[in-house]
């Protein structure tokens, strides 16, 4: 799959996961726009996308690393998230699940989908 391809199902994908979310949080009658959630979408799209463009490029140059570029795509995502999301969820000193969950559930459905394309890029590799 092209990166182009890659990024429109992705976004597909996330833009359902994402209503999905926000309806089970409606349901359980939480605020949706808390925790950071269209953020963390957004966040998580983009960096999804990028690293599979990365990927697909050292594919074409026939890299040896590209096994390590995932890996360290992987710990670019969880580093930023760190950086980024941590600070704003530790600020009341409580971490609650739907806090975690706002980031993790993009985060869990961008890997699957990007581990899964990846599989199928060194088929043909």
């Amino acid at each position: 799959m092209g990166t182009k391809n890659f990024c429109l199902v992705l976004g597909f994908i996330l833009a359902i996961t994402f209503f999905l979310h926000i309806s089970f949080l409606k349901f359980l009658g939480n605020n949706l726009w808390d925790d950071l959630i269209v953020e963390s979408y957004i966040f998580n799209t983009i960096l999804a996308g990028g690293i599979y463009s990365l990927l697909g490029y050292s594919m074409k140059k026939k890299s040896l690393y590209v096994g390590w570029f995932f890996l360290i795509g992987s710990l670019v995502k969880l580093s930023l998230f760190f950086l980024f999301f941590y600070p704003f969820f530790i600020q009341d000193e409580i971490i609650e699940k739907k806090e975690i969950f706002s980031f993790f559930v993009p985060y869990s459905v961008s890997v699957i989908f990007e581990t899964y394309n990846f599989v199928k890029m060194l088929k043909n590799f």
